[in-house]
């Protein structure tokens, strides 16, 4: 047993080894928002009594160890970036073709600018909205409302708090980042359709205790 809990535990290290390795050498600081909401929400879910002073802490936490990592001139620079004129340019293409079913899955997704050249809109969210329009979106925004529901309604168990924690993460990240989710297959899959798979599999609270 106890050789079982050391290896465990050697597991999460390294897990979490890696992972604080990729933040870094990812070169964006949105990761750290996401990083700070996963981990924020999962220790509030843990503590519940206490939650919201746990997870503010934790952000606070996050925010400190990326000011350490990266240095105070890396993560002061131009907040955004280029990303609200990105996503204005996004939108005023999508209104010009079809703001109900969007621009088509397979439409070119790049602007050149004279500063630089940006391959996609940089939002799954507007990404979406850009591709299937209206339609598209909501359909987005009904399926992380769906796993919302639930998760809401599932019994306590590490799945539940995995699946909460890997979907904060992605959610957060993907309203800064990301391309097409459908057939762009990349490590976003990995933020949304892996989150998404996990809730759908929690076992609801009413289903776990029949007489409830």
């Amino acid at each position: 047993m106890h050789a079982k809990r050391g290896l465990t535990h050697a597991l999460v290290l390294a897990s979490v080894v890696v992972l604080m390795t990729a933040i870094v050498l990812s070169g964006t600081r949105v990761v750290w928002l996401a990083l700070g909401f996963a981990v924020g929400i999962a220790a509030g879910i843990q503590v519940k009594r206490y939650a919201l002073p746990v997870f503010f802490s934790v952000i606070a936490l996050v925010g400190l160890l990326a000011l350490f990592i990266t240095g105070w001139d890396e993560l002061s620079r131009r907040a955004l970036s280029f990303r609200p004129e990105i996503w204005q340019e996004f939108l005023a293409r999508t209104l010009a073709a079809n703001i109900w079913i969007g621009v088509g899955s397979g439409s070119d997704a790049s602007w050149v600018t004279e500063v630089e050249t940006f391959k996609h809109a940089h939002s799954i969210f507007m990404s979406t909205f850009y591709y299937g329009g209206v339609l598209g979106l909501v359909l987005l925004l009904g399926m992380l409302a769906c796993c919302c529901q639930q998760l809401r309604a599932s019994a306590a168990s590490p799945l539940r708090s995995l699946a909460i924690a890997l979907l904060a993460f992605g959610v957060t990240l993907g309203l800064f980042d990301g391309d097409a989710i459908l057939t762009k297959i990349d490590q976003q899959w990995w933020l949304v359709w892996f989150p998404v798979a996990l809730a759908l599999c929690t076992v609801r609270a009413s289903d776990d205790h029949p007489g409830a």
